[in-house]
């Protein structure tokens, strides 16, 4: 009976040895779910107090997201939780020279496929956003850009921030449009004008056909033969980080037609020119003309660029574009007429 007992004892000793190993004398099973976060190459995110679980992955918010990356033809996706509302778009094509995004809702539909060539971060649009995970994918192009990274960013922001430029944002109007501009009145029109169209068209030109133009689009007052209009062109703010401002003009000595450089709104720099002068040759009135403005005295400060046109006389017109930054003036730069500096 006394080797009977042992036994019995041993073999309680081996079960409670079982039991405890395998759920350490708990009663029930508690199975615990790790979270995963999302992978995003080449992300930028920040996270907020909050963040939304769905299944076993955590969604960063909509709110102030970020994918980027600077390799030429790549493509980065992440996704974002967004609780309904007006989400805006900022991209920028970055050194790879173009981006293109796609961004799909919670029921995979589509909401933004837009591609643009714009250097640096810019405000593309706003939308409509239901409550849902959104999916935003990043596609870089061939590496013929500047200002580093491509990037597509959203913000629930439904105005975009004010950006300073350290160049001259669509100097040349190469985007067909006056974005990054400011027009107002009438003068400058809706467009800048190609100078293609207008070269094949006698109506859109005076005397000869434009010259001596490096872009393919220029802001100006003639339009095309019909009466030109008072207005104004304001650019983008940028840095004036380099010592000269080299852009293309046409202009006859007027008053009323001239380019401003302004420091918080105010007129600093004020240049007219006269490119109509008769020893220039009998085209003078459609041939662009070097010119330079020299920014020493608002160095290092962000600047404006105001092309104003107060004139209505038909054959009274101002043409402008190719804004650049240098460091040295224009070749063959054409002397204003007047130039103020305050």
């Amino acid at each position: 009976m006394h080797k009977g007992i042992v036994a019995y004892i041993v073999i309680v000793i081996i079960i409670l040895s079982i039991w405890y190993i395998s759920t350490g004398f708990k009663t029930s099973l508690v199975t615990t779910t790790s979270t995963i976060k999302p992978t995003h190459p080449g992300a930028s995110t920040t996270i907020s107090a909050t963040t939304t679980t769905n299944s076993s992955f955590v969604y960063y918010p909509c709110n102030n997201f970020s994918i980027y990356n600077a390799t030429i033809n790549a493509t980065v996706s992440g996704k974002c939780y967004w609780p309904g509302g007006v989400l805006g778009l900022w991209v920028a094509a970055g050194n790879p020279g173009r981006e293109h995004v796609i961004i799909k809702g919670p029921s995979n539909e589509l909401f933004v496929n837009q591609s643009s060539t714009e250097s640096c971060l810019t405000f593309y649009q706003n939308f409509s956003a239901p409550a849902g995970v959104y999916n935003v994918t990043l596609i870089t192009g061939d590496s013929h850009g500047n200002c580093g990274y491509a990037i597509a960013k959203l913000n629930s922001t439904t105005v975009p921030p004010p950006t300073v430029y350290n160049f001259v944002f669509n100097g040349n109007f190469h985007t067909g449009h006056y974005t990054g501009w400011n027009v107002t009145g009438k003068g400058f029109g809706t467009a800048p004008l190609n100078i293609t169209y207008a070269n094949s068209n006698a109506k859109c030109y005076l005397g000869q056909p434009w010259s001596n133009y490096n872009g393919t689009f220029f802001a100006t007052t003639y339009t095309c033969g019909t009466s030109v209009s008072p207005g104004n062109l304001t650019s983008s703010p940028f840095y004036a980080d380099s010592p000269f401002l080299n852009f293309k003009i046409i202009s006859p000595a007027d008053n009323g037609l001239y380019v401003e450089i302004l420091y918080n709104g105010t007129p600093k720099i004020i240049a007219h020119y006269n490119t109509f002068n008769t020893s220039l040759g009998a085209n003078a009135s459609s041939t662009f003309r070097n010119a330079t403005i020299p920014l020493t005295t608002v160095i290092g400060k962000p600047v404006e660029i105001r092309v104003v046109a107060d004139e209505l006389a038909m054959q009274r017109f101002i043409a402008v574009g190719d804004f650049v930054l240098s460091q040295t003036p224009s070749p063959a730069s054409i002397q204003p007429l007047n130039i103020t500096f305050s």
